[in-house]
């Protein structure tokens, strides 16, 4: 080089302090509020990054929740969809049942009233018999 300083060349200065410092002490100011503003937005990225992953988990343990209740409220619909079909079959069944019931209560009335009027018949024969 030819004893010229240029600008690209880097002059050590010295800061109030009495520090060496390669940046000029306005740059090395500027570059410390930079470092501590760079510092505080990780922070605060930190801090949302563990909010949003809280938030995350509360939701997913949510949906979890509501899925079970979905599922199980499902299947209460089945049981009671399924306890009106029963409840249909069983009261056809009583109604088979019913009938048959009278079927056979009207012939064993008829029976009755058959062995009932057998019955007077042979009281009557025996009535004419015996010549009262």
């Amino acid at each position: 080089m030819n004893g010229i300083s240029n600008s690209n060349d880097i002059i050590p200065t010295f800061d109030y302090t009495g520090k060496i410092r390669i940046l000029e002490s306005s740059n090395f100011e500027q570059s410390q509020q930079l470092k501590d503003q760079c510092r505080e937005f990780v922070d605060k990225i930190t801090e949302f990054s563990t909010i949003v992953s809280s938030f995350l988990d509360l939701l997913k343990e949510k949906s979890e929740q509501i899925e079970k209740e979905k599922l199980k409220a499902i299947g209460l619909r089945n049981k009671a969809e399924k306890e009106a079909e029963n409840r249909k079959i069983l009261e056809q069944r009583l109604i088979i049942l019913i009938k048959e019931r009278k079927a056979e209560f009207d012939r064993l009335t008829a029976q009755y009233d058959s062995l009932v009027k057998i019955e007077q018949e042979q009281a009557s024969f025996i009535e004419t018999l015996s010549g009262k």
